[in-house]
């Protein structure tokens, strides 16, 4: 494939904002090994989930699908800023309307990145009420 083709490729998938991280960033996906972000932007809205190791979409997508989010697409690609491996999972969501997203999107961060290092261990339909009501862990755990 000639390199012209494959760069007009790579630059459909990727931005340059995805190609790039603050150090900031950096520091806390050394100390914290997962931590998810999520953006929104005019009207496109997705979830980074960056990580010192893979996680494999067996792993993550039944658990967006359990938050209640309706999945695009995702590409999965890695950075090696300061020679640190980081691996890298963009989720483009569809959303009519991302008010509630907006409400609950430290929740649901919070929440996501414990279910994926497995500090949480209840991955259900529960897990909707986060990003549909804001609930925080306490209140999920009440609620069962």
């Amino acid at each position: 494939m000639p390199d012209s083709v494959l760069t007009a490729v790579c630059s459909q998938l990727l931005t340059p904002s995805d190609l790039t991280i603050d150090e900031a960033l950096i520091e806390q996906i050394e100390d914290e090994n997962i931590v998810t972000k999520i953006f929104i932007e005019d009207d496109d809205s997705f979830i980074k989930i960056y990580s010192k190791e893979k996680i494999y979409l067996s792993k993550i997508t039944p658990t967006l699908h359990h938050f209640g989010f309706e999945l695009i697409d995702e590409t999965a690609y890695s950075i090696n800023p300061s020679n640190k491996e980081i691996y890298i999972k963009r989720f483009n969501l569809y959303l009519e309307d991302s008010t509630q997203l907006i409400k609950a999107k430290q929740n649901i961060e919070y929440v996501l990145s414990n279910i994926l290092l497995g500090t949480i261990l209840n991955n259900d339909a529960i897990l909707s009420l986060v990003y549909q009501q804001n609930f925080s862990i306490r209140q999920m755990n009440l609620l069962r």
